[in-house]
């Protein structure tokens, strides 16, 4: 439970939750509005699938490559939680009628905003935990992303058959019994098999406007994730600490170094005023001088009588 007490942690993990909600949902609905509501063949609903999933890829490598070379997760998270709101926004206008090339454009938005997140969330809970937690963060991740998925499932299919119930001509209210087949237009007149699409097409858009605020929690929770580098907190303190311990080092070795100088400095005055040096170290260091003198003067006459030798 003492993970839940670091605010960017517990915020990742609400973040992966609803993420997971999201995420999942679409991968699940998608199929269903494009059969049930466009009238798309199984092939070709999987074939519109790839924008969003092949988009994610390539964000995910970009991703990885813009933290390994710059140090930084916080930016790329955030974009890609507005990303994620905007693209999940744009999707409550599928209708009957919008283009192809709408969907794929709405699709790749929606791709490039999970591709920002689906990885470089794992990044930011391994960098604000201790290595020791690092495998708790990541499967407690995990699961609160399949647990947010498995939960808004089961909410969207309830959503999807009642306000597909409630928009159905009477007549065909049987319909919304068995939601996920897709329905044989052929075989109803054109204005009834138009009533009929409507309903399945307002059905779909209810899931999609369902899932927009929860996109927004996961942005306004950005906020509370701070970004912190890619250095784990124990790093972080040894750093620290090995930081003050060279600064408190260095501060001793400048007063020892002041405090030799001031001695020294007295020692000078009291000799020019002939007072005797008073400390065993004072002694010493005037006997070294004295001996260094000596030595000096001896050099000095050694050099001067072997001057008339070398003449000669």
């Amino acid at each position: 439970m003492s993970l839940f007490k670091n605010v960017a942690i517990t915020a990742i993990f609400i973040q992966n939750f609803f993420f997971g909600a999201v995420f999942y949902t679409y991968l699940y609905f998608l199929p269903i509005y494009y059969q049930n509501v466009r009238q798309y063949s199984t092939l070709k609903s999987a074939f519109l699938i790839l924008p969003l999933v092949l988009t994610q890829s390539v964000a995910s490598f970009l991703s990885g490559q813009y933290i390994s070379r710059m140090k930084r997760y916080g930016e790329v998270i955030t974009l890609g939680f507005v990303l994620l709101c905007l693209g999940v926004s744009l999707t409550t206008l599928f209708d009957e009628t919008i283009s192809v090339p709408k969907i794929i454009g709405i699709l790749i938005v929606l791709g490039y905003g999970n591709g920002n997140v689906f990885q470089p969330t794992i990044i930011a809970l391994q960098a604000h935990a201790r290595k020791s937690q690092r495998a708790v963060v990541i499967s407690i991740r995990n699961f609160l992303r399949a647990l947010g998925g498995a939960i808004l499932l089961a909410v969207s299919a309830a959503v999807l058959q009642n306000v597909l119930k409630a928009n159905l001509p009477l007549e065909f209210k049987y319909l919304a019994g068995s939601t996920y087949v897709k329905p044989n237009y052929a075989s109803f007149d054109p204005q009834d098999a138009a009533a009929i699409k409507a309903a399945y097409a307002k059905a779909s858009r209810a899931v999609f406007i369902l899932l927009s605020p929860l996109s927004g929690i996961c942005l306004i929770t950005c906020a509370f994730v701070k970004d912190i580098g890619l250095i784990r907190p124990e790093e972080k303190e040894a750093m620290e600490r090995q930081k003050r311990e060279e600064e408190e080092e260095a501060k001793r070795n400048e007063e020892t170094k002041g405090e030799n100088q001031m001695s020294r400095y007295d020692t000078e005055q009291d000799l020019e005023k002939g007072v005797a040096p008073s400390t065993t170290d004072e002694i010493e260091d005037l006997e070294m001088d004295k001996h260094s003198d000596n030595e000096v003067e001896k050099a000095d006459d050694h050099g001067v009588a072997e001057l008339p030798i070398a003449s000669r």
